[in-house]
């Protein structure tokens, strides 16, 4: 019996694997489109960044003959993206344990606005009561453990916790650094983290060599035991 089962899969074998192709190949693209499910609170649309980006866009709709001011674009906007994170989580729920089998539900987000008033970290500990600069992001001199604190989900949550104000994790983060600092500066007690934030230069300033002002957001300090 099972001969000639196996002998009829053989023969369907062609079809099966069409079938599978494409409904590997719809899952994926579904995968790949890009969705606003991360859009989804109005604080970050009313954020100063997304505020300036619809002020820009309005302007220059409204040059162009179309004629809008940033709170229509915004709410616009907002419709649009809450209606496709609807719409792109439709789509994928059919293929969700097929995502989770194959490791690949990681989903292609959008963000409200460009940041052009970045943080920006810098470390120090402390050494016979001084403090020493370690770290300073964008610097290219002070650079300790600078694969660490550059890597994508490291910097992505040191940035979040110090633009979102949270002080308790900013402090665990602080503790976990302080670690690290105690194998590389056997003599440190402290470690600080500083944050920064300062608008992007632009091209002009660049050629130059001139640096926008740069304002103290937040200091976390953690003693190194």
């Amino acid at each position: 019996m099972a001969i000639p089962a196996l002998g009829r899969l053989r023969r369907r074998w062609p079809q099966l694997r069409l079938a599978f192709i494409a409904v590997h190949l719809c899952a994926v693209t579904i995968a790949a489109l890009p969705t606003t499910a991360g859009l989804t609170q109005r604080a970050q649309w009313t954020s100063p960044a997304a505020q300036a980006e619809f002020a820009a866009w309005a302007k220059r709709l409204s040059a162009l003959g179309i004629a809008t001011d940033a709170d229509t674009l915004r709410e616009r906007a907002w419709g649009v993206a809450t209606s496709w994170a609807r719409t792109h989580a439709a789509l994928r729920r059919p293929f969700v344990p097929y995502y989770a089998c194959c490791g690949t539900d990681q989903t292609w987000r959008l963000f409200a606005a460009p940041d052009r008033f970045p943080s920006r970290l810098g470390i120090d500990v402390r050494i016979d009561g001084d403090w020493l600069p370690v770290y300073r992001e964008l610097s290219g001199t002070y650079d300790w453990r600078i694969a660490t604190l550059r890597s994508h989900r490291v910097r992505g949550i040191s940035h979040l916790f110090a633009d979102t104000g949270d002080r308790q994790r900013l402090g665990q983060l602080a503790s976990w650094l302080g670690q690290l600092a105690a194998r590389d500066f056997e003599e440190a007690t402290a470690i600080r983290l500083r944050y920064v934030r300062g608008p992007l230069p632009t091209s002009g300033q660049l050629v130059r060599g001139e640096l926008p002002s740069l304002q103290p957001v937040t200091e976390i300090v953690q003693v190194i035991e």
